[in-house]
């Protein structure tokens, strides 16, 4: 390689972390069982689909995939919307294994190739994903705004502004009690899929949601405080999804 061609450029970047990948791990080792192991194939042939699948719809796309243990990482220098709509798929996908995560999507300086990724723009979608997620929601930072912004005023000179991109997706985000902005990955595949002919993804919205009753319950009931709090959370964001769409008979109890 020539070192002098070598540079940090601006990037849209995923960062993502498997919440009770240690446990996982260390139970499989156990039982002598490679379920999990087994589920994480499953979410990165799926994600890898979803990465391709973005290419056939715009032969232009190009979105970099790299995982590593627990952590998945994606980037893209242009295709931001697609990138978000394969975290939240990504997302659902977990959910029906009883796998969450958590994570970041940020827009920073950032050097990807094939084998090495470098870059103050991943060290800081990480310390987001540490520092800020914390509970299974997987945050936008506000400079991910700021770089759509860029990418569609190099399109609309004269019509993009900030709050048009805001607008445009907020159907793809909630905020937060502490006013952080996550992926809304529920809300996102029901209106994916009340927006596409059936069967197209191979999704059904009552399913997604039981499931996700189903094992945010079975979380609730560990004795580990920090982990409870956790499900916590993601049973406030269950049952708001519930009132949302009108599915109050999948709403957790948390009295």
């Amino acid at each position: 390689m020539d070192a002098d061609k070598l540079d940090t450029e601006d990037y849209f970047i995923a960062y993502l972390d498997i919440l009770g990948y240690k446990e996982n791990v260390l139970k499989e080792e156990k039982n002598s069982d490679n379920a999990f192991l087994n589920t994480i194939i499953e979410c990165i042939e799926a994600s890898e689909y979803f990465v391709n699948n973005s290419k056939k719809i715009n032969e232009k796309a190009e979105i970099k995939m790299k995982i590593f243990t627990d952590n998945f990482f994606y980037c893209t220098k242009r295709d931001y919307l697609a990138l978000l709509n394969i975290i939240s798929i990504l997302q659902a996908l977990f959910i029906h294994k009883n796998i969450f995560i958590r994570g970041a999507l940020y827009y920073g300086k950032l050097y990807c190739d094939n084998n090495i990724i470098y870059g103050k723009g991943i060290m800081d979608a990480y310390e987001i994903e540490s520092e800020i997620a914390v509970f299974p929601r997987v945050i936008i930072d506000d400079t991910f705004f700021h770089g759509a912004l860029g990418i569609e005023l190099g399109k609309y000179p004269n019509d993009a502004t900030l709050e048009k991109i805001m607008n445009v997706l907020k159907t793809h985000y909630c905020i937060d009690f502490d006013y952080s902005k996550f992926i809304d990955y529920i809300g996102n595949i029901k209106l994916t899929l009340d927006s596409i002919p059936p069967g197209i993804i191979n999704f059904e919205f009552d399913k997604l949601l039981s499931d996700h009753a189903k094992y945010i319950k079975e979380n609730l009931k560990t004795n580990n405080r920090r982990k409870k709090q956790k499900y916590q959370w993601c049973a406030i964001y269950h049952n708001d999804i519930c009132v949302k769409y009108k599915y109050n008979d999948l709403k957790i109890n948390l009295e």
